[in-house]
């Protein structure tokens, strides 16, 4: 139920949203997407965009922002604006891989009681952040095809 919840939002929102943004950014969204959102309508949630405010501003949920920011990157920025785009994602991916994550201050923390236990294998999925955002946008429009 939740996910239906977070699916009205984000689609109500992006609807909102698109009627915002200029002819020619609007005339570059796939159809496809236009209709989807443009159909889409829902009895428990409303948004209204307020002009006075930037979009960072807006209370929006945060998969509405991934879906604009995919829409930014497929469809209205130009090769040198995703290039920038790819190299922040590098720089982020390095920042916050999970390599990285347990420095040397969390190592000084750990229990020397931890040579007892038995070793437990953990396996981490290296799947790109933005590919994961790109994997929730593709389930969110194959869910509403199929209702």
């Amino acid at each position: 139920m939740n996910k239906t919840i977070n699916m009205d939002r984000v689609l109500i929102e992006i609807k909102e949203i698109l009627n915002y943004v200029g002819k020619d950014m609007y005339d570059k969204v796939p159809d496809y997407i236009k209709n989807i959102v443009n159909c889409y309508s829902s009895n428990t949630y409303e948004f209204k965009y307020d002009i006075n405010k930037e979009l960072e501003e807006q209370n929006i949920c945060i998969d509405t922002k991934n879906f604009i920011a995919y829409l930014y990157y497929n469809y209205w920025a130009d090769d040198e604006s995703k290039k920038r785009i790819e190299e922040a994602w590098d720089r982020n991916e390095n920042k916050y891989n999970s390599s990285n994550i347990f420095n040397n201050k969390i190592e000084r923390n750990i229990v020397k009681e931890s040579k007892e236990q038995t070793n437990t294998e953990l396996v981490i999925k290296n799947e790109k952040w933005y590919k994961k955002i790109l994997n929730k946008i593709k389930a969110l429009i194959c869910f509403n095809k199929k209702g």
